[in-house]
C-alpha cells in the first residue's frame, strides 16, 4: 500500500478528494507513525539533478517533453530577462502572499496554520510496500510538527526533541524563524506553560516549576521570542524565587500560609458544610464473574464502605449523600464516619463558577495542610446517554443540573496509601511499582471507603460519580462515540490500538489528550467503578443524573475500558459489570467532590 506524505494529504483535502475528517485522521495516522518512530524522519537531501534539456534557439521547435516527459526543462538566460516572464513572477509571488495572509488573518485558527505548515514544511516523496524513511524537504518544521501532534511534554520526550532539533544542520533550523510552524510551537509552548501555571498550588510546586523549565528552555532552543515569552520567563523568575523563600526554614512562632499556591481567588473561611442525612440499603452478597476472573480481596473490606449502597438506594434518592458506617469488628480497621464533620477547617477554591472559566481546577487544602486530589469544575448540561448495544439502550435525555467538580485524573498508587495509613489497613498490592499509576486491584467497597475518608478530612461530600455523571463527563461536551468523532487513535487514550498494552499510563501522565471538559484518562487506561448497581439496560432510568440500583445488588457498573480493550470497549457509552467484592489489575476509579450552589 501506498504511503502518502503530509503535503500529499493537504493537496488532496485542497482538491477536495478527501473530505476534512479524513484529511485530519489521516495526517494524525502518519504523524503518530512518525513520532513512534515506525517512519524516521530525515534530514533533507536534495534529489539528484535530473537531465536537463537544452533548448534550441527557435523557441518553437523544442519537442523533447513529447518525447520524455521525465525530463525537465531549463528556462535559457535569454528568456528569464523576457517580460512576460517577470510578470509571471510577480503575479506568483502576489499569489503567494494572499494566501499567507488568508492564512493568517481570515482562516480558522489552528485549523489554518496546520494547513499552511502542511503545505509549505511537509514531504515530497512518496514511501511504498512497508513504511520507509520519509525525506522531508525540511526537518526541522516537520519535527515541530511531530512533537505538537504527540502532545508529549514530559522530560523525557523534551530532551529526545531537544537533541534531534540539535542534530540538524544550522541552515534547516534557520528556516523555521518566522515560519508558521514556528508560529504554532509558540502557541503551544505558551499553552503548556499556562497549564504547568493553574497547577502551581494544586502539584508539588517544585515539579510544576521543573516543568515550566524545561518548557522555557525548549522554547530558547528552538528560536521563540516575544513579549509574552518574556513574561513567561519572568514570572517563572518570581514564582521560583517564592517557592525558595517558601522552603527556608521558618521560626517555630511563624504560622505557615495554608494557601500558597493555590489557584483560583483567595480563600478565607474554612468549608462548613450541612450534614446530609444517610439511609441504608440491604446489603446482598455477589458472585463471582467467571469471565472476570476476579482476584478475592487480601485486606478486609473497610467497615462501613458496605453501606454506601446508600447512595444508590433508590432512582428517588441523590446519589451525593455519603454512606452510613456499620459497626467496627474486632481486628478491623478504624471505620471510616458517616458523614463529613462539619467543624473539619479544609479550605477550597472549588465553586461552581470555575466550569466557566478557562481554568476551571480547583483543590481542598486540609486542616493539617496536605492537599485533595487535583479536581476539574464541569459545566451541567443536558446530553443523549446511551449508544448503540442493547446494554446501551435505550437512549434518552439526562441533566446534570448540579455543578461537579471531578478528578482530573483516576486517584493514584499514592493518594490510596495514604488513605490506607490512616485507615491502619494493607493496601491491596499494585502490579506496576510506582506510586504515580492509578490505582488497581480495588473493590467498589473500598473505593466508596477512599471517598468517605476524603469528606471527613474536607468538610464536604466526596463520592464516586453516577454512571450518568460519568458519561456526561467522559463525552466532555461531544456526542459521538468517542470525544474526538466516530474515530479514536492512540493521542486520544490508552488502550490497544493495534497491539495489547500490558499496563496503563501513569495517574498524571499527559501524554495523550485531555477531552473538552479537561479531564484525562476518562477513556481507556484503567476502568473505573462508578456509584450505580448493574442492570442490564437504561429501561426506567431516572433523567436526572442519579444512581440507581438492580436487582442483582452484587454487580457494580464499571465505565471507560482499559489499557488492555479495544476501541470498541472504550467508547463513552460503552459500560460493563463487576462483582462489588472483585479485584483486579484493569479497575480502578475516580472521584467527585459535591459544591454548593
Amino acid at each position: 500500500m501506498e504511503l502518502k506524505t503530509l503535503r500529499q494529504y493537504s493537496r488532496d483535502y485542497a482538491a477536495g478528494s478527501i473530505d476534512r475528517e479524513s484529511y485530519l485522521r489521516e495526517r494524525r495516522e502518519l504523524l503518530d507513525k512518525i513520532v513512534a518512530g515506525e517512519i524516521p524522519v530525515l534530514a533533507f537531501a536534495p534529489p539528484e539533478p535530473e537531465l536537463k534539456t537544452e533548448f534550441p534557439d527557435d523557441e518553437e521547435g523544442d519537442t523533447t517533453l513529447e518525447i520524455d516527459p521525465k525530463r525537465v526543462t531549463s528556462v535559457s538566460p535569454a528568456r528569464v530577462g523576457s517580460p512576460m516572464a517577470i510578470i509571471a513572477v510577480i503575479v506568483a509571488l502576489l499569489a503567494v502572499l494572499a494566501i499567507g495572509g488568508w492564512i493568517f488573518w481570515g482562516g480558522d485558527g489552528d485549523e489554518a496554520v496546520i494547513s499552511a505548515v502542511d503545505e509549505i514544511d511537509s514531504p515530497e516523496v512518496i514511501t511504498t510496500a512497508a513504511p520507509q524513511p520519509v525525506a522531508l524537504d525540511n526537518s526541522a518544521s516537520a519535527l515541530l510538527d511531530a512533537f505538537m501532534e504527540g502532545n508529549d511534554w514530559s522530560g523525557a520526550a523534551i530532551e529526545k526533541f531537544s537533541a534531534q532539533w540539535r542534530a540538524l544542520p544550522a541552515t534547516d533550523r534557520a528556516e523555521v524563524i518566522g515560519s508558521t510552524a514556528l508560529g504554532s510551537m509558540t502557541t503551544a509552548v505558551l499553552k503548556q506553560i499556562a497549564d504547568e501555571n493553574a497547577l502551581l498550588g494544586l502539584n508539588d510546586p517544585q515539579d510544576v516549576l521543573a516543568n515550566q523549565r524545561r518548557v522555557l528552555d525548549l522554547s530558547k532552543l528552538i528560536g521563540i521570542v516575544g513579549d509574552r515569552i518574556e513574561k513567561a520567563e519572568s514570572d517563572w523568575q518570581l514564582a521560583n524565587a517564592e517557592q525558595e523563600r517558601a522552603a527556608t526554614p521558618q521560626s517555630s512562632d511563624s504560622t505557615p500560609d495554608d494557601n500558597r499556591g493555590v489557584s483560583g481567588d483567595a480563600i478565607d473561611m474554612p468549608v462548613t458544610v450541612t450534614t446530609p442525612e444517610p439511609s441504608s440499603v440491604e446489603a446482598a452478597p455477589g458472585t463471582d464473574k467467571e469471565s472476570q476472573a476476579p482476584v478475592r480481596a487480601d485486606p478486609p473490606a473497610p467497615p462501613g464502605a458496605r453501606e454506601a449502597e446508600a447512595s444508590v438506594a433508590a432512582t428517588t434518592d441523590t446519589p451525593n449523600a455519603p454512606a452510613a458506617s456499620a459497626p467496627a469488628k474486632e481486628g478491623a480497621p478504624k471505620p471510616v464516619s458517616s458523614a463529613p464533620k462539619t467543624t473539619a477547617k479544609a479550605k477550597t477554591n472549588c465553586k461552581p463558577e470555575l466550569a466557566q472559566t478557562r481554568r476551571p481546577f480547583c483543590i481542598d487544602v486540609f486542616a493539617d495542610g496536605e492537599k485533595g486530589p487535583v479536581l476539574v469544575v464541569i459545566p451541567t448540561g443536558t446530553f443523549t446517554m446511551g449508544g448503540v448495544r442493547a446494554e446501551e439502550s435505550p437512549n434518552r435525555e439526562v441533566t446534570i443540573s448540579a455543578a461537579l467538580a471531578v478528578g482530573m485524573f483516576e486517584v493514584s498508587v499514592k493518594e490510596f496509601d495514604a488513605f490506607c495509613q490512616a485507615q491502619e489497613m494493607t493496601c491491596p498490592s499494585q502490579p506496576y511499582g510506582d506510586e504515580t499509576y492509578p490505582v488497581v486491584n480495588v473493590t467498589w467497597d473500598e473505593a466508596n471507603a477512599y471517598a468517605q475518608w476524603l469528606s471527613e478530612r474536607a468538610g464536604a461530600t466526596y463520592r464516586l460519580l453516577s454512571e450518568a455523571e460519568w458519561e456526561f463527563a467522559a463525552r466532555g461536551g461531544t456526542t459521538g462515540p468517542y470525544p474526538s468523532g466516530e474515530e479514536i487513535v492512540p493521542t486520544d487514550a490508552r488502550f490497544s490500538y493495534q497491539a495489547p498494552e500490558s499496563s496503563p499510563l501513569a495517574a498524571n501522565d499527559r501524554s495523550v489528550n485531555r477531552n473538552g471538559f479537561k479531564l484525562y484518562h476518562m477513556l481507556g487506561n484503567v476502568q473505573e467503578w462508578v456509584l450505580d448497581a448493574w442492570r442490564e439496560n437504561y429501561a426506567d432510568a431516572p433523567s436526572n443524573g442519579q444512581a440507581v440500583k438492580a436487582n442483582n445488588e452484587g454487580e457494580r457498573v464499571v465505565r471507560g475500558g482499559s489499557f488492555a480493550s479495544s476501541k470498541e470497549n472504550i467508547r463513552a457509552a460503552s459500560r460493563d459489570h463487576l462483582d462489588a467484592q472483585s479485584r483486579d489489575n484493569q479497575t480502578g476509579f475516580r472521584i467527585v467532590r459535591v459544591l454548593s450552589p
